[in-house]
């Protein structure tokens, strides 16, 4: 379910029920334990309801479901693919229901069904299937009658992109996460964004999914100290340098295998599922035990596409020491080359505890323990690689809990000092160059309802950390913000920062005659009038003239030479 205050993103499994998921495990049926999975991976068709977002007006809304698309796109390694259909008969149509249709759509009034009264749920991704785990239809809603959604950060309204970059990867078969800063993580915030971009946990389970080539993976049985095997454990991988890449859930035997990694060293721990992510988040089928305590079971390379088995490993004995909770705002965000304070809750968090980071290159700096929350300061090197980093905290006895995933470095913030020109037809047809800092290669530039990805047909190009230019296409009349996108999904914004101009489209007139010695008013009817327009009658400017609105000029005549009629321009 979706509290009011964090909000859970739940994927319906129809046939007849609604079921939540974990980590980079496989959704899968309940009734047989069938991992779901389309047939046809590279072709998966997706459509935009044209109506968008009732809380957006400028278009941007659907260039944010586009954007999220693209970011699973562009992942490689897998022969996944989705499929814009932009026709408009079918941007039109509402049967989000229909197999022959998977349509993202928001609803604004609750007629899907999908949301009762006091429901809390943001968005759903309703899959039918068959009982052998063939996806049959994939459809991602929104629930905008009681949300708000937003694409610059509004407050109290949610992050169309990071949302729908987290449906789309239920509507490809992944399922919920214990990554905390995984795009699939179970919770977000409004005031979060870094769901926008998949993380590494998200990328190799597309790939494990649907794979592209051949990955190596790291097998191994989890055991307590009498020997039984764990069900359910938490396995996670760190790589050399400290960022989380992956996870899998244990079987019943205690038995797991992380897929799709790289060649490599890897650090792998095994964690309960026992806040913020627990057994409550989790598809039905899955046997999952708490009763453990975080326990790193060693490190192991792996290259090619072999297999590495790293053995049984056997759990620390549970301890009353836990670190996360639903109403923290995962990702922690932390900003290589600079420091940061913030605090995390749970339970055991006492004086003499030692909180640290996956990533020993990092300063992490304690300063205040309340039992139920740790405050603290990252300082993350300049050099730094992107990505998500495990918190891992020890009690003065040695008992330890581990938050994976939970803080994710990026870099600074674009930011847009110019725009040059900051106006221009909106028909496009010339140049614009944006100067600023932060500029990163990957990173997009989004105008009204344009993209213009890095390197992409009619797109931009950074040509340095200081500098983007593109050509701007015909886009929608209007003031626009103009934003640079990073490819971590942080942002700089531009408010109003370009005015596409539309040619002026004249309708009516009236009155159609005047005095010719001057002052009569006249009022213009038409469309993409904007301030600053001038106005000729018979080649005489008009000194008086009022722009009311994009729709309505007025205007007090000059004096003219008796006759007509003339041009009005």
């Amino acid at each position: 379910m979706l509290s009011l205050r964090h909000r859970v993103f739940r994927a319906g499994c129809a046939l007849t029920f609604v079921c939540l998921a974990s980590a980079h495990v496989r959704l899968i049926y309940s009734g047989n334990g069938n991992e779901l999975f389309w047939t046809n991976p590279e072709s998966i068709g997706i459509a935009f309801n044209a109506a968008g977002s009732d809380n957006v007006s400028d278009g941007t809304d659907l260039v944010a479901l586009r954007n999220a698309v693209d970011s699973w796109n562009q992942i490689g390694g897998t022969t996944t693919r989705l499929i814009e259909d932009a026709s408009q008969a079918t941007q039109q149509r509402t049967d989000f229901d229909a197999n022959d249709l998977h349509l993202i759509i928001f609803d604004e009034d609750g007629s899907s069904g999908w949301f009762p009264t006091g429901t809390g749920t943001v968005a759903v991704t309703p899959l039918s299937f068959f009982t052998s785990g063939q996806i049959i239809d994939a459809d991602i809603v929104f629930n905008g009658r009681d949300f708000n959604f937003g694409t610059s950060g509004q407050n109290n309204h949610f992050d169309i992109q990071g949302v729908a970059a987290h449906e789309l990867g239920h509507l490809i078969g992944l399922d919920h996460t214990g990554i905390a800063g995984a795009t699939l993580y179970p919770f977000v915030d409004p005031s979060v964004i870094l769901g926008r971009s998949p993380s590494l946990d998200d990328v190799h389970g597309v790939r494990d999914l649907y794979p592209d080539g051949s990955f190596a993976r790291i097998t191994g049985t989890v055991v307590r100290g009498d020997s039984s095997p764990v069900p359910g454990a938490y396995l996670v991988a760190r790589d050399s340098i400290g960022r989380t890449v992956g996870a899998a859930l244990a079987d019943a035997s205690g038995n797991y295998s992380i897929e799709a990694l790289d060649p490599g060293t890897y650090t792998v721990w095994a964690d309960p599922l026992d806040l913020p992510v627990s057994a409550a988040n989790l598809t039905d089928g899955h046997s999952i035990e708490t009763d453990f305590s975080s326990t790193s079971l060693g490190s192991i390379a792996v290259s090619g596409s072999n297999t590495a088995d790293l053995g049984t490993g056997t759990v620390d004995a549970d301890r009353s020491i836990s670190l996360g909770r639903v109403n923290d705002d995962y990702p922690l965000r932390v900003i290589a080359g600079a420091t940061v304070s913030l605090t995390v809750r749970g339970a055991g968090l006492t004086t003499g505890s030692t909180l640290s980071a996956g990533d020993p290159t990092f300063t992490v700096v304690t300063t205040a323990f309340g039992g139920s929350f740790v405050q603290f300061e990252v300082t993350v090197p300049a050099a730094a690689s992107f990505g998500h980093v495990d918190l891992l905290i020890t009690n003065s006895n040695g008992h330890r809990d581990l938050l994976p995933g939970a803080l994710e470095v990026t870099p600074p913030n674009p930011t847009i000092g110019n725009v040059s020109p900051a106006s221009g037809n909106a028909l496009g047809g010339f140049e614009i160059t944006l100067t600023g800092s932060n500029f990163r290669t990957g990173s997009r530039v989004v105008i009204g309802d344009r993209i213009y990805a890095d390197g992409a047909p009619n797109g931009s190009v950074v040509q340095d950390s200081t500098t983007i230019t593109f050509m701007l296409e015909e886009t929608v009349a209007g003031l626009h913000d103009v934003v640079v996108i990073d490819p971590t999904g942080v942002e700089g914004r531009s408010v109003q920062g370009f005015a596409a101009q539309g040619v002026p489209v004249l309708a009516s007139l009236y009155p159609a005659v005047g005095d010719a010695r001057g002052g009569s008013e006249l009022l213009i009817a038409g469309s993409n009038f904007v301030d600053g327009a001038t106005v000729t009658i018979d080649g005489v400017q008009q000194s008086q003239v009022s722009v009311l609105s994009a729709g309505l000029i007025e205007v007090v005549t000059q004096p003219g030479v008796p006759g007509g009629p003339y041009q009005l321009t």
